[in-house]
């Protein structure tokens, strides 16, 4: 085009029309190429959270609305760039898990820049996790929370959810470009220890060189692992229990029906107007045994926040701000969501990743658990085979909240040559949730060291 400007020039130097015309083409060509080197690298304006109702605007940019995942289904994401430089800050996916579990319940309860606490109140999140990275929140599978399923429903297991969370994150680098090429780390808790290790698994085998390169490793808390708990029995259940007094040494003894517990977080008050066992959506020895001891013990952080982010999510208003489907009754766990759960565990996938790869991986325990206990996490971690790096059980710390000059001991972890695995005092299952500063502490330790801090890092 330029050459053409050129010669027209030459030719036609007395014709001012003939240079008005080439002049006119050369400016509309280069705001063309402009306007395409914005769409290359511009996150999409339509999906930007401007307000937040009953809170305001966040302090970083926010993002929701759909990504394309597998054959027609929709995925419901939340996006809030980092606080710090969006631009060379790693990308984080955050999962809960269920299955059929919300991950806005990880936006709005755990470790977004703003939670959900006492009365039904927002208040800004003092531990929130985009203080160190660009994070992403997805609804998984189809089916969960605003995510939109084929109809009729999925009959969803492990292999369908990981080729679904694997789609909506192709696709949401497709739609923001820019982050293409930060660094990639996944993240997530609970039943989200089937989903994020298959992910991974799925980004080694199938992912493209573009994004194995981008992915640099994973986190799981109190995660669903292996052939202990969750969906088979778990021997350590009724010994934890018992070392926590909440079942008598002598087993004939039987526990009171009327006691009112988190099995969550056995230290967490309790809240009395819902129940956590709710948000367990497939048969599980360890509930189903609790429900029968203690009735239906009920949520317990907040507390209450769940009841109250439930409420919040089904108002119109909310819906339109975040660009959620307006016919979708949001729930924290999905009553409707069929899903035959992992028997087989994933220990295999880890092993092989472990193998050939250097992804940084981290397992780590709310320590007051009861239904994916340390006992069983840790014997798990153990048995995948990696060898000690460290021979010692080692602490590591938090800052004082009250004192960043003084620290508190977070909990001990074990450091293998391939995988660590720790455990976060004064937490349960949620530990971002049940002791935010701690969780925050963990994470930015695994993001810069690939483990928890000691005290002289």
């Amino acid at each position: 085009q330029f050459l053409y400007f050129i010669g027209l020039v030459q030719h036609h130097q007395n014709d001012t029309q003939a240079m008005a015309r080439a002049l006119s083409f050369v400016a509309s060509a280069v705001a063309l190429l402009a306007l395409f080197a914005c769409v290359a690298v511009a996150a999409p304006e339509a999906d930007k959270v401007t307000s937040v109702p009953d809170y305001g605007p966040i302090t970083s940019n926010m993002y929701a609305g759909y990504l394309n995942a597998t054959d027609g289904r929709k995925a419901f994401y939340t996006f809030v760039e980092s606080t710090g430089t969006p631009a060379n800050d790693p990308l984080v996916l955050w999962l809960n898990g269920g299955p059929g579990c919300s991950s806005m319940l990880g936006f709005f309860e755990e470790n977004g820049p703003i939670t959900m606490r006492h009365g039904g109140q927002f208040q800004p999140n003092a531990f929130a996790w985009n203080q160190l990275a660009n994070v992403l929140y997805i609804e998984s599978p189809g089916g969960v929370g605003f995510s939109i399923d084929t109809t009729p429903a999925t009959a969803w297991d492990d292999d369908k959810a990981a080729a679904f969370n694997f789609a909506a994150l192709n696709n949401f680098l497709k739609k923001f470009p820019e982050f293409a090429a930060n660094k990639l780390y996944l993240t997530g808790e609970s039943y989200a220890g089937f989903y994020i290790p298959e992910l991974a698994y799925t980004i080694l085998t199938q992912g493209s060189p573009a994004l194995q390169a981008q992915m640099q490793g994973y986190m799981v808390g109190n995660p669903c692992t292996g052939q202990i708990g969750c969906c088979n029995p778990d021997p350590f259940i009724d010994p934890f229990l018992q070392y926590n007094g909440f079942r008598p040494m002598q087993d004939q003894v039987p526990v009171d029906p009327k006691a009112r517990y988190d099995p969550y977080d056995l230290l967490e008050p309790s809240c009395a107007t819902g129940s956590v066992l709710n948000r367990v959506r497939f048969p599980h020895p360890v509930v189903d045994a609790l429900r029968k001891r203690v009735g239906n013990p009920p949520y317990a952080y907040g507390p209450c926040a769940n009841d109250y982010v439930t409420k919040w999510l089904n108002r119109a208003d909310v819906k339109a701000a975040l660009h959620a489907d307006a016919s979708i009754t949001w729930s924290s766990c999905s009553n409707n969501i069929q899903y035959t759960c992992n028997l087989n565990g994933v220990v295999p996938m880890y092993r092989e990743m472990m193998k050939k790869t250097n992804w940084s991986i981290l397992v780590y325990s709310g320590l007051d658990d009861s239904v994916v206990n340390q006992a069983q996490t840790q014997t798990i971690v153990h048995d995948m085979g990696s060898p000690l790096a460290v021979q010692q059980f080692q602490a590591w710390y938090r800052p004082d909240v009250y004192n960043s000059s003084l620290h508190q001991l977070g909990g001990f972890f074990l450091q293998y040559e391939r995988i660590s695995w720790a455990g976060v005092r004064n937490s349960g299952h949620m530990v971002p949730e049940y002791n935010p500063p701690s969780g925050l502490e963990l994470f930015k330790s695994y993001l810069t060291l690939g483990r928890p801090g000691r005290l002289h890092d």
